[in-house]
C-alpha cells in the first residue's frame, strides 16, 4: 500500500519540538516531510514497530537544515535498530547540539574525528571503537559504558562527562579515575545515582581530576558522611593536592525526588555551606525538579545567615555557570530541572 501527503499541509507548520512515537509507514512520511521542510529544531522519537525500515527518516534527518537535536528509544522488545553516526551526520557535516540514542545498536562506520559534529552524545550502550571516532564534547552515558572505555589512551575531547549508576559500586575506581585524568579538557563531572557513592574514593577523585564543576543527582537523602567527609578531607598537606582541589569552583546538586516529608537533606546543605565557607568551593547550587521542593529548600535556605552568604534564585540552565546540558534544556523551554537556587559568599 502506499501512502501521499499532501505537502502543502505543512506549509504554515513550524515547530520547536516534536515528539512523536512511530508506527507505521505513514508516520515515518510524516516525520520525513517535516524534515525536508526544515520545520523541526529538535525531533524525538519513539519507534513501536518490529519491522518498519526507518531508513528514510535518518536520511532526511542528515540533511535537513533545521534540525540540530535528535532523541531516539524502542518501545519494542527486539531492540536491534542500528544508527550509524557517519550516516547521521552526512558524514560529519550534519551538526548535533544533542543527540540521544537508547535501546538501539549505535556505530560508526566512518570516522568522524575532528569533525566537531556531535556536542552533547547520551547514549546507553557504546563500544570504544565507536566512541573513538565521534568525539563528543559532552558525554552522558551509564556506568558500562564507562568500563567499556577505560581501556582507550584518551579522550581529549570530553569537556563534561555525566555518569548514570543503577547498581551499587565502587564508581570512580582507580582505573576509572587513570581514564578520566587522561581527558585533558576534563571540567565537568556529572554522577547521576541512586546510592550512596563512596566519600573517600569521591573525594580522591576530585582532587585527582582537578575540574572546575562538580554535579550530583541524587534520590538518597542520607549523604551526610559525604559532604562532611569532603569538608574534612578537602585541603591536605600535599600542595599538589591542594593546588587541584582549590580548582573546583562549584557543586551542584539535583534532588532527584521531591523534599516533602524529608529530613536527611538538611546535614547536607550545612556541611555543603560549611565548605562554602571554609573557602573549599566557591558557588552551591540546589536544584529540584518540583514547585514542593524548591518552595521547602527556598524555605530552609532563608534561615542562613544573610551576613555572610549571597543566595541568588534563578531557572537552572540560563547562568554561564551551569552544565551544558542543562542550558540546551532552557533554550528549549523545557520543565525540567528550571528551579535553582544558587548560594555563594559574600
Amino acid at each position: 500500500m502506499c501512502y501521499f501527503l499532501d505537502e502543502s499541509l505543512f506549509e504554515d507548520i513550524s515547530l520547536n519540538y516534536l515528539a512523536m512515537q512511530i508506527e507505521t509507514k505513514v508516520d515515518v512520511e510524516f516525520a520525513v516531510t517535516l524534515l525536508q521542510q526544515n520545520k523541526v529544531r529538535y525531533l524525538r522519537v519513539s519507534l513501536a514497530s518490529n519491522h518498519l525500515d526507518i531508513s528514510d527518516l535518518f536520511n532526511a534527518i542528515s540533511k535537513s537544515n533545521n534540525l540540530y537535536s535528535f532523541s531516539f528509544d524502542s518501545l519494542v522488545a527486539n531492540r536491534d535498530t542500528v544508527i550509524d553516526l557517519s550516516v547521521l551526520t552526512n558524514g560529519g557535516s550534519k551538526k548535533f547540539e544533542y543527540l540521544k540514542l537508547k535501546d538501539c545498536i549505535v556505530c560508526c562506520k566512518q570516522p568522524l574525528t575532528d569533525r566537531n559534529c556531535i556536542h552533547i552524545l547520551s547514549i546507553n550502550g557504546v563500544s570504544k571503537e565507536t566512541f573513538f571516532q565521534i568525539e563528543p564534547t559532552n558525554l552522558r552515558c551509564r556506568i558500562t559504558d564507562v568500563n567499556e572505555l577505560l581501556e582507550m589512551n584518551c579522550a581529549n575531547s570530553i569537556k563534561c562527562i555525566n555518569i548514570h549508576v543503577t547498581r551499587e559500586c565502587n564508581i570512580l575506581d582507580q582505573r576509572m579515575l587513570n581514564f578520566l585524568s587522561t581527558c585533558k579538557h576534563l571540567q565537568t563531572l556529572h554522577i547521576s545515582s541512586v546510592f550512596n557513592i563512596d566519600a573517600q574514593t569521591l573525594v580522591k577523585g576530585l582532587k585527582q581530576l582537578g575540574i572546575k564543576k562538580f554535579v550530583y543527582s541524587f534520590e538518597n537523602f542520607n549523604e551526610v558522611d559525604l559532604f562532611q567527609f569532603m569538608n574534612d578531607n578537602w585541603t591536605t598537606q600535599n600542595s599538589s593536592e591542594t593546588l587541584l582541589g582549590n580548582k573546583l569552583e562549584s557543586i551542584h546538586i539535583i534532588y532527584e525526588r521531591n523534599l516533602y516529608e524529608k529530613t536527611g537533606y538538611l546535614p547536607c546543605i550545612l556541611n555543603l555551606l560549611k565548605g562554602l565557607q571554609c573557602h573549599h568551593w566557591k558557588r552551591v547550587n540546589f536544584v529540584t525538579f518540583d514547585t514542593i521542593s524548591y518552595l521547602i529548600l527556598r524555605r530552609d535556605l532563608h534561615k542562613i545567615d544573610t551576613t555572610i552568604f549571597s543566595i541568588v534564585l534563578y531557572p537552572y540552565g540560563s547562568d554561564n555557570d551551569d552544565p551544558e546540558y542543562y542550558k540546551f534544556l532552557s533554550e528549549l523551554d523545557f520543565d525540567t530541572c528550571t528551579k535553582a537556587i544558587a548560594v555563594t559568599i559574600k
